[in-house]
């Protein structure tokens, strides 16, 4: 367990350094090409901030986990199955993809939807699969439910890109979503060590220390923005580690562990998608009624309003990982 959790330190550490050395680099690219966020009635800032900063983000996990996994996989210090962490970058890879190009050519929220439930497929047809769940500790008199095929594919799609969204939809505060991003990273760290899956745990890990280097850019007050680029990259690996870390060796999924994890936002993209409903308001076009807007409403400060949110989402990983250890 010593050279596990050593590598794992070591990932969060290069993680760390190359995001935080990349965040310049794509603060400059940003500044020389114009690619600045825009300023509306939904926004707080009153400064024009360069939006790539995602780009850092994604370099600074992708670099690490690939050169990591294929270090180990020559010298063997830490047994991962390379094939799958190279999956699972590259899915992380087009999702950051459709983020980055809606930051530089701003495209409709219809063709994002579309171009991230194909890819989300990709991920059901490899395995990553919602299906068999753990809802023993509802004591309901039954403990688990299974979904047939068709259904397993529609709960996937709507988790995987839900997910994604609703980090993408919570990045509306300086540092809100890349600090609820390392609180939930680790979270899911710390439970893939504790059950032996070194490759999510090196993943967790990886994005913990990205975004954790961002969050020095990124709080209040920010020096740039990680743009949709980065909230699709962080908002989908989250997607992906809440169903890979959470199922046991008889692939049965502890509902627990991604429902108490990702807690904030989901309870936030479904408070906001109810109330659009019944307002019969489009629920893809973003408002100004998400909890941090509440807040802010309610005459929080804005660093008052991200320690509230950050102490949410602290307060729910704990209850969870005291409920399961």
């Amino acid at each position: 367990m010593f050279i596990e959790i050593t590598s794992l330190l070591i990932i969060f550490a290069i993680a760390f350094i190359l995001t935080f050395i990349l965040v310049p680099i794509a603060k400059m690219i940003g500044s020389k090409f114009g690619i600045v966020d825009s300023l509306n009635a939904r926004k707080f800032k009153k400064i024009k901030l360069v939006r790539i900063g995602g780009l850092a983000i994604f370099l600074g996990f992708f670099l690490s986990v690939l050169g990591f996994a294929f270090l180990q996989h020559i010298l063997r210090f830490l047994i991962i199955d390379f094939r799958e962490i190279l999956f699972l970058l590259v899915l992380s890879l087009f999702f950051f993809l459709i983020g980055i190009f809606d930051d530089i050519l701003s495209l409709s929220p219809f063709k994002r939807l579309l171009l991230s439930f194909i890819l989300a497929y990709f991920a059901w047809n490899y395995g990553i699969i919602l299906n068999n769940i753990d809802i023993s500790f509802l004591n309901l008199g039954f403990k688990f439910i299974t979904f047939p095929n068709y259904l397993s594919l529609i709960f996937t799609l709507i988790w995987l890109v839900g997910v994604t969204n609703a980090i993408n939809w919570i990045d509306g505060l300086d540092g809100l979503a890349s600090g609820c991003a390392v609180i939930m990273s680790s979270t899911f760290g710390i439970i893939a060590l504790q059950n032996n899956d070194y490759e999510y745990a090196l993943i967790s890990f990886a994005l913990a220390g990205s975004c954790f280097a961002f969050l020095n850019f990124n709080f209040k007050p920010a020096k740039i923005l990680m743009g949709d680029g980065g909230a699709y990259f962080i908002g989908f690996t989250l997607a992906l580690l809440s169903l890979l870390v959470a199922k046991n060796n008889q692939n049965v999924l502890d509902f627990r562990v991604p429902l108490l994890t990702l807690f904030y936002p989901l309870v936030d993209m479904l408070r906001v998608m109810i109330v659009r409903f019944i307002k019969k308001k489009s629920l893809i076009y973003p408002d100004s009624n998400h909890l941090h807007h509440i807040l802010i409403s309610n005459n929080f400060s804005e660093t008052s309003t991200v320690l509230i949110l950050y102490a949410i989402t602290i307060s729910s990983s704990f209850l969870l990982l005291f409920s399961i250890f």
